[in-house]
């Protein structure tokens, strides 16, 4: 009895964990241009006509960078959280 319910709570933990780490792989274009936004649900990027790339931890633009002029990006709040 005590182990079919660890291994109940245990498929439920992971069920959730897996859960939150669903992946993001979406492109759509709108008036103000074409957007691809790939990563995971706190953590993403957004990337608008290939040009510009914006950096999102947590709901939070953390960094960008203009493709055309850099390949670095510029870190918001001195920190620069890449996407796993």
């Amino acid at each position: 009895m005590i182990i079919a319910l660890t291994i109940i709570l245990l498929v439920i933990a992971i069920y959730i964990w897996s859960s939150r780490k669903k992946r993001i792989n979406e492109q759509f274009s709108c008036a103000e241009g074409s957007f691809s936004v790939s990563g995971t649900k706190n953590n993403f990027r957004i990337e608008k006509d290939g040009r510009f790339e914006f950096v999102v931890v947590d709901g939070k633009i953390v960094s960008c960078v203009d493709k055309l002029v850099s390949k670095e990006s510029i870190a918001y709040g001195g920190n620069d959280n890449g996407i796993a």
